[in-house]
């Protein structure tokens, strides 16, 4: 290899690693979704959770069996639903190689790993329009995806791209709840399709905004 590619290689790879960070009140911004996410959790995981027999009961076919994708999935997903605007905060404000950052980022990974594939069973399994389980399934194959690419840009230590796919992993955790959320407040289960296909568009809208604002 030339000096010339050499130089190039390793400029890239500095220009990679090196974390730039948004005008503080974008980068602060994810930290709204926060309350967003607790209602979520308060007023539907929560009495979901408590009354779980018979809603299970209902969505997945009565099967006793079937019920514990449901009871994994639940617990597992409220972790990545929680911490997710606190973790995407810390990376977009210079923080990314802090302590905090880091462990935060491997329990997010490790819950969603333990939630992946029983919330790709329970859209199979439930008792919802067709249009509706399918959204779900590409949104679960959507999950899987970001969450891997994140943690291999990331590993690779091309933060730009880390930043990027995390970004689009919890847009896809988030609309877990925003299709659950249509759905309860009478919206019917063709809002939930609607918010899931919005949510694949609208990240992709707003990651080159975000990066342009970047510094």
């Amino acid at each position: 290899m030339s000096l010339a590619a050499r130089s190039s290689t390793v400029a890239d790879n500095v220009i990679a690693d090196k974390p730039t960070s948004l005008p503080r009140p974008l980068s602060i911004a994810p930290l709204a979704l926060l309350p967003i996410a607790l209602a979520f959790f308060v007023n539907y995981a929560v009495p979901y959770a408590r009354n779980f027999a018979a809603r299970a009961t209902y969505l997945y076919h009565g099967v006793p069996k079937n019920h514990v994708w449901l009871a994994l999935h639940i617990p597992s997903a409220a972790v990545p639903l929680l911490a997710g605007p606190v973790q995407i905060a810390l990376g977009l404000s210079r923080r990314g190689r802090s302590w905090p950052h880091r462990v935060l980022g491997w329990i997010i990974a490790a819950s969603t790993l333990i939630s992946i594939p029983p919330a790709m069973v329970c859209a199979f399994l439930s008792e919802n329009i067709l249009p509706h389980k399918l959204s779900l399934i590409a949104l679960d194959i959507y999950w899987t995806v970001t969450l891997a690419a994140a943690l291999y840009f990331v590993k690779n230590k091309n933060i730009q791209l880390h930043r990027d796919f995390m970004i689009r992993y919890y847009a896809a955790t988030l609309t877990f709840v925003t299709n659950r959320m249509g759905t309860h407040l009478g919206g019917g289960l063709m809002s939930g399709v609607a918010a899931i296909w919005i949510t694949f568009l609208g990240v992709e809208l707003l990651i080159p905004r975000l990066r342009s604002a970047a510094w």
